[in-house]
């Protein structure tokens, strides 16, 4: 079962251990973003020196990173810009369009704890419990 939850080894590991293993895997993925026109999460794995892929999806991303993602795939030429506006959906925009912190290493002294956001947006205020 591919569950895609672990990373036994950093990417650039890989490169400085297996660099041929690591060029081979950087080569098979840019072929995969060419041919879907769209970023690409992939699972694989490196079993007796030889590369297997095990699958690849479209990445999902938030709206900021679906935004950066069109403008550098057609900035490199494997979109055009109709293909670029298209691979920003909706919900893409409504999450930009929340307050985002300018900064987030002024408020980090302030943490006092870290969870899944509700919200695309970031908010600053007190904290009542009921």
């Amino acid at each position: 079962v591919v569950a895609g939850i672990r990373t036994p080894m950093p990417i650039a590991l890989l490169k400085e251990k297996m660099p041929s293993i690591y060029q081979e895997l950087h080569d098979t993925v840019k072929m995969l973003e060419r041919h879907m026109h769209d970023m690409q999460d992939t699972e694989f794995t490196v079993q007796d020196g030889s590369l297997f892929m095990l699958q690849t999806r479209n990445g999902k991303r938030t709206g900021l990173a679906a935004l950066r993602i069109a403008i550098d795939m057609e900035a490199e030429g494997l979109i055009d810009s109709d293909a670029a506006v298209l691979m920003v959906e909706p919900r893409h925009l409504d999450q930009l369009l929340h307050p985002m912190f300018e900064n987030e290493k002024a408020y980090q002294r302030y943490v006092i704890t870290k969870g899944l956001g509700a919200s695309p947006g970031a908010a600053v205020g007190k904290l009542v419990f009921t």
